[in-house]
């Protein structure tokens, strides 16, 4: 049984949703084992930045422009592949 929690835990992440609950920086939702909150570029960043600012709501679309000047290359292709 705990090994069965300590699999689940690990592959745990946030639902995103329309993501006007997720933080961007310190919530879990980029799928990786285990699930890990998105990498900056390095640069200044909203502790309190929500992922719904990441997503075109009228299509429901990552915006690919916002997502590049933000977020680490390689946390991009994990983020586009939630859906």
């Amino acid at each position: 049984m705990l090994a069965a929690q300590d699999f689940l835990r690990e592959g745990l992440r946030k639902t995103i949703g329309t993501g006007d609950r997720t933080r961007v920086w310190l919530d879990p939702q980029v799928p990786s084992n285990p699930a890990l909150a998105a990498n900056d570029v390095g640069i200044h960043r909203d502790q309190n930045l929500l992922v719904k600012h990441l997503i075109e709501q009228d299509t429901k679309q990552w915006r690919i422009d916002v997502l590049q000047s933000l977020v680490d290359p390689g946390d991009i292709p994990l983020i586009r592949s939630i859906r």
